[in-house]
């Protein structure tokens, strides 16, 4: 029968110390103990036994060699050459990334947004309070790797390492799993996660959320959670840099007497006065409305001509047009040049 793996039955790392290996002893037996309100005798044995077999010196330097020589036992002879030159296994590898894609409006580039993404996540399972295995079933060390938590892959010279897939890199496996998390110790969950969108981000912009990826080996890091941007070019406003863009248009008659109109801001409505005299093409600014506020939004206007005119306003157009010639210089000195 393979051996048990007290290490895992407490829940610590082989190279715990003493006062770390107590406390840990002390709180899984003050959760399991017969007494408390959902206590497990087996279990509580379990424990009980494994705190004997590592509290005192002499036994737990006879259970580590054991454990050693168990895992030395799976390592190929060509693995000490590795050694010998250099090569060790590999360190800590985080958890791969996670990928998400949002998309915001423009108006969101100009004053920043936030998005929620829903991020699968790992809770503790209530079953077994995390441990993986059932009452019965105290973890074994893990015949695949001796409890190293890592295999060969690649046996020669600078052999490559890889998490043992039999055990999930833990070092141990349950003789009888939790039936509530099927002996992985958690169960999934869902985490609701906001994650702001900065004033400014550009189309295709990846934002990253340190931590928030999956989970790595055991002591190693987690992933990172990216978000890519993707910006929706269905928009009136056009970004440049800090400022914002934005065509208005206008009747003749306003660009001609001047006066104040509305103008669309991605910060609400706002006003600005159009001088006497404005033409196509002529920009209007207004300070602080760009992105962030630390922009302006520069407002071209576009004179509107009527398209129909009923003859009663083409009378009254053309009897103010002929006592305007001065207002029109060019057109007055066209005809002048004709009439010469």
């Amino acid at each position: 029968m393979a051996a048990r793996h007290y290490y895992a039955v407490l829940g610590v790392d082989p190279d715990v110390d003493l006062d770390e290996l107590r406390r840990a002893y002390r709180a899984l037996a003050a959760r399991w103990h017969p007494d408390s309100p959902r206590g497990d005798e087996r279990r509580f044995k379990v424990i009980a036994d494994a705190w004997q077999a590592l509290a005192d010196p002499r036994a737990r330097a006879s259970y580590d060699a054991a454990l050693a020589a168990a895992a030395a036992s799976r390592v190929p002879r060509q693995i000490w050459v590795d050694r010998v030159l250099g090569v060790r296994p590999r360190g800590p590898e985080a958890g791969r990334n996670r990928r998400y894609r949002v998309t915001v409006g423009v108006g969101d580039v100009i004053r920043g947004a936030e998005r929620v993404v829903e991020l699968p996540t790992a809770e503790t399972c209530t079953g077994c309070g995390g441990a993986g295995w059932a009452a019965a079933g105290p973890p074994l060390v893990c015949g695949g790797c001796g409890g190293r938590s890592e295999v060969v892959t690649r046996p020669v010279l600078r052999a490559t390492w890889s998490v043992c897939e039999r055990c999930h890199g833990r070092g141990w496996i349950p003789e009888v799993a939790c039936v509530t998390c099927a002996g992985l110790g958690e169960t999934r969950g869902s985490e609701r996660l906001v994650v702001p969108i900065p004033a400014g981000v550009r189309h295709g912009e990846v934002l990253r959320v340190q931590g928030k990826g999956e989970l790595g080996a055991p002591g190693d890091p987690a992933g990172d959670l990216l978000v890519e941007v993707a910006v929706d070019s269905e928009s009136p406003f056009t970004i440049v840099g800090r400022d914002v863009r934005h065509a208005r248009v206008v009747p003749f008659w306003k660009g001609l007497a001047g006066g104040p109109i509305e103008v669309a801001t991605a910060w609400g409505a706002a006003t600005v006065h159009v001088p006497a005299g404005s033409k196509t093409g002529d920009e209007l600014r207004l300070a602080g409305y760009g992105v962030a506020h630390k922009g302006d939004q520069i407002v071209t206007l576009e004179l509107e001509w009527p398209t129909r005119l009923d003859a009663a306003a083409r009378a009254a157009l053309a009897a103010w047009g002929e006592g305007q010639a001065e207002a029109f210089p060019r057109s007055e000195r066209a005809r002048r040049g004709v009439s010469s």
